[in-house]
């Protein structure tokens, strides 16, 4: 019985993830673009640069967005009892999914 129930809550997680990604989505908060940020050396000249960077993190953020719906079947899973949980299974999920985006997205994956 316990099992029904920890299944039941997990398919009403799941089918609430629409919802809950595009509230996500909608309170991330836009970079400005400063020069500090600026991977190379030399910045570009400011009248090419925020027009850049803000198609820059738009493609970044439509592209990673499978990844964040992972990331959160994941945590929907731990809370309705179907995964371990467990700090090191976590950090092991979150770590093969890191290499996974990076390895999808190369330079347009997020960086900690």
């Amino acid at each position: 019985m316990q099992m029904l129930i920890s299944w039941a809550r997990w398919l009403g997680a799941l089918s609430i993830w629409p919802l809950d990604l595009a509230r996500s989505l909608m309170q991330r908060q836009p970079v400005a673009w400063r020069p500090a940020m600026v991977e190379s050396a030399v910045a570009p000249p400011m009248a090419v640069a925020p027009p850049a960077y803000a198609t820059r993190n738009w493609a970044a953020a439509s592209l990673s967005w499978p990844f964040d719906l992972a990331r959160a079947q994941h945590a929907a899973g731990v809370q309705c009892g179907l995964l371990q949980r467990s700090l090191l299974a976590s950090a092991e999920f979150e770590r093969r999914l890191g290499q996974l985006e990076r390895l999808a997205l190369g330079p347009l994956a997020r960086r900690v």
